[in-house]
């Protein structure tokens, strides 16, 4: 289960550097504001995973609230 969360957490990290280093590259506008989307979809990914992963009793689980959200593939940004 670790081993699994650490190569999840591997695997968004990776991502994230490839898509930095095609922004340092030419790109349209709309290549661009695609790959800055997808940055921001891997590092909400970084984040879900951290939570889930967290102890329950974790100072960021206590004050948690459950709100509604919306699915990343979803998302109005994404479509």
């Amino acid at each position: 289960m670790i081993d699994e969360a650490i190569a999840q957490f591997r695997a968004h990290r990776q991502n994230i550097n490839r898509y930095r280093s095609l922004l340092q590259t030419r790109l349209t506008e709309m290549e661009r504001s695609f790959i800055e989307r997808r940055i921001t979809e891997e590092e909400a990914a970084i984040s879900v995973l951290a939570f889930a992963s967290s102890p329950p009793d974790a100072p960021e689980r206590r004050h948690y609230r459950r709100r509604a959200t919306i699915p990343l593939w979803r998302h109005p940004i994404s479509d």
